[in-house]
């Protein structure tokens, strides 16, 4: 029995790209960390009932997503500064799973909305903590199917979530899902304990040259650490491709189902399962990741941010295709005649084939260059500043989001049309995809600046 369970965790491990004991105990956490979200948007109607109103909700769940990027900046800082880094992400998951408890306790707008910020707080310290521990545990050229597949667990961890809730409500209610899902965060927070953290650099074959001379080299960021990601022009250009980048998913996660739903002229419920569905061409992700790794064992660093231009580019003009569309209408009453009448057109109709082969597509490539940045952010920034840099990146996309739900919000009042605002918002991407091209002038000659910035901070 206990040969067999070992067997079943290593076939989906490998089928998800994972493939040490690490990333086993990694992807436990993620998919833990992601639950409490997927239960939400299923109860949502029934904590609108405890807590007032919808827009109590919207406004703390708005708050806990300003909490989760904004902190990732300071969890950055801390992760790159101390040297066992679990002992950090175990005391953070541990408060979150007490908060998230908290939270099933919310009698009022003011308690949920408090409760569930302060759980934003704890739980953003995940992002920089796997940009650092993957980076020292995986070397050049195994980190983007890594990176790859924790950011399709944490999907799937949300949409886990949804199921429980699914579940169980007909045996409990919203409070009773997410003091179960509290344990499961409880949990993660002693898995934390399992992980067999790596000395940081542990990979970079500069670092162990350095250690051969040095035996006792620590590294910590230290001010002016924090100075030279600033001033490094791989990660200025990562940062301008980030928030160009950025601007159209925040209006994209809001609006792309009104958009569709208003141009088919059907039911938003529909939609969503429709593009639920299409997604599941995202566990095709790993596959295509493989091939930039490839790239990069192969020391060929110029097509890394030449294939991420492409991409951008690429899925980019996809989207346009996408909201551009004139759909057919799909007047039906019933999930299974939207689907029935779907499928038909897929035939009949060049316009819904279009629709539907796009909306496979779209998912597969756009998820492609989130991985691709985390691996340059490795390859271009010491290992005591990788944290940081991911989190002062994720910051400027945080606000890039914000700023295009906002541009976008006023273009749908402007033009009275979601596909409008979209289709405006989403051209830059354009943008984002062109700036890749410069990154090329920059990425390898930061790439082989590396060892020698580690020698001058020693010597200094």
């Amino acid at each position: 029995m206990k040969q067999q369970l070992k067997n079943t965790i290593k076939f989906f491990s490998s089928k998800f790209g994972l493939k040490t004991y690490n990333d086993i105990l990694l992807a436990f956490i993620v998919a833990s960390s992601a639950l409490t979200t997927g239960a939400i948007i299923f109860f949502a109607k029934e904590i609108r009932g405890t807590i007032g109103s919808y827009f109590a909700l919207g406004f703390s769940e708005g708050l806990f997503l300003i909490a989760l990027g904004t902190l990732t900046l300071v969890w950055g800082v801390i992760i790159d500064y101390v040297q066992r880094r679990k002992l950090v992400l175990f005391a953070s998951l541990e408060i979150a799973g007490i908060l998230v408890f908290l939270t099933s306790l919310a009698t009022n707008a003011i308690e949920y909305a408090i409760y569930r910020t302060l759980t934003g707080i704890f739980l953003a310290v995940i992002v920089p903590f796997l940009v650092s521990l993957v980076s020292d545990v995986h070397g050049a050229g195994e980190r983007i199917v890594m990176f790859m597949a924790l950011s399709m667990i944490s999907t799937l961890g949300t949409a886990l979530g949804y199921a429980f809730s699914l579940i169980l409500k007909g045996f409990v209610d919203w409070r009773t899902t997410l003091r179960i899902i509290a344990i499961f965060q409880l949990i993660a927070s002693g898995v934390a304990f399992l992980i067999k953290e790596p000395t940081r650099g542990e990979t970079e074959k500069y670092v162990k040259k350095l250690r051969l001379i040095k035996k006792e080299l620590v590294l910590r960021i230290s001010r002016k650490d924090v100075l030279e990601v600033i001033r490094n022009k791989t990660n200025i250009l990562l940062i301008l491709q980030g928030f160009f980048g950025s601007l159209p998913w925040g209006a994209f996660s809001i609006f792309f189902v009104h958009a569709i739903a208003e141009k088919m002229q059907t039911d938003m419920l529909f939609v969503s399962l429709f593009i639920a569905i299409s997604n599941a061409s995202y566990l095709l992700a790993p596959r295509i990741s493989q091939i930039f790794d490839l790239i990069r064992q192969r020391g060929q660093l110029d097509f890394l941010p030449i294939s991420a231009g492409f991409l951008t580019l690429t899925y980019a003009a996809l989207f346009q295709a996408l909201i551009n569309i004139n759909l057919p209408k799909i007047n039906v009453t019933d999930i299974q005649s939207f689907f029935i009448t779907l499928a038909c057109s897929f035939v009949t109709s060049p316009e819904i084939f279009v629709f539907i082969i796009v909306s496979l597509i779209f998912p597969l490539i756009s998820a492609q260059v989130g991985p691709i940045v985390n691996n340059i952010i490795t390859d271009v920034n010491l290992p005591e500043t990788r944290a940081f840099t991911r989190g002062l990146l994720t910051q400027i996309e945080n606000i890039g989001r914000a700023l295009g739900l906002i541009v976008c919000g006023l273009l749908i009042d402007k033009y009275n049309s979601f596909s409008r605002g979209l289709a405006i918002v989403s051209l830059s991407w354009f943008l984002s995809g062109i700036i890749w091209f410069f990154i090329v002038l920059t990425y390898r000659n930061d790439v082989e600046m590396i060892e020698l910035r580690i020698i001058r901070k020693i010597r200094s």
